[in-house]
């Protein structure tokens, strides 16, 4: 059993499904009855298999956890340094996402690896 509280739960649910209030489920949905593993509607996945909803849920979490680990935001005030952190990231395998100049040079990047 896993000691997800309820908040988390039901915090992450509403992310990955929208809400689901109007019951237009998505088949992009990891919930829907193709994706569950269980060929339940979401409803009876909850209500009859609580246990595997809570590990759709924790896997997302996982997975989510994991892609983090593989961003780097970059920020600087100064160009130097901030082109000298880019181009070692990038070096390590890590592609720019996105560049934002204002007070500050930022950068996300990412890396697949």
């Amino acid at each position: 059993m896993n000691n997800m509280d309820v908040k988390t739960y039901f915090k992450v649910k509403r992310e990955i499904t929208n809400c689901c209030y109007k019951r237009n489920c998505s088949n992009d949905c990891i919930f829907h009855i193709f994706n569950n593993g269980m060929h339940v509607d979401c409803v009876t996945l909850e209500q009859d298999y609580p246990d595997k909803a809570i590990e759709i849920i924790q896997q997302y979490i996982d997975k989510e956890d994991e892609k983090m680990k593989n961003i780097k935001v970059v920020e600087s005030n100064y160009k130097d340094t901030f082109e000298l952190e880019i181009n070692e990231l990038m070096q390590d395998g890590y592609k720019i996402m996105s560049t934002f100049c204002g007070n500050a040079y930022r950068a996300i990047l990412y890396n697949k690896n």
